[in-house]
């Protein structure tokens, strides 16, 4: 495992929040980011991924989908990251920042929050 920030930015690229995980793979991480920012772009410009020194790409300015990405990932992969944002996006709503009135940032969390209660229930 290892550990990684993303910062979410506003327009001018100041960082208004920042959040730490950790994750197995670098692949991993930059999912676990998007799929965090995509929950947050309501509030949020853009992220920033970090892995000590090392910056990431966000997918968007790539060219790469985040779909594509997420098929050449195994189940158990996916299914981790699924929880590292499940985590992290609780953590946003329960922090008292702005994001954590965000409508999509709820929606977002309800969804994969279900979505993973029916793994462990099957």
């Amino acid at each position: 495992m290892q550990n990684y920030r993303v910062n979410f930015v506003d327009k001018d690229s100041v960082v208004l929040l920042a959040q730490d995980f950790e994750a197995q793979t670098d692949v991993s991480a930059v999912l676990v980011a998007d799929w965090l920012f995509d929950a947050c772009s309501e509030v949020y410009s853009g992220y920033e991924l970090w892995c000590g020194a090392r910056r990431f790409i966000p997918l968007a300015h790539m060219g790469v989908s985040w779909t594509s990405l997420a098929l050449s990932a195994s189940e158990d992969s996916m299914r981790a990251v699924q929880q590292i944002v499940a985590d992290r996006e609780r953590t946003i709503l329960e922090s008292g920042e702005v994001i954590a009135r965000s409508r999509r940032l709820l929606r977002a969390t309800a969804r994969l929050e279900t979505t993973l209660a029916t793994r462990e229930a099957s």
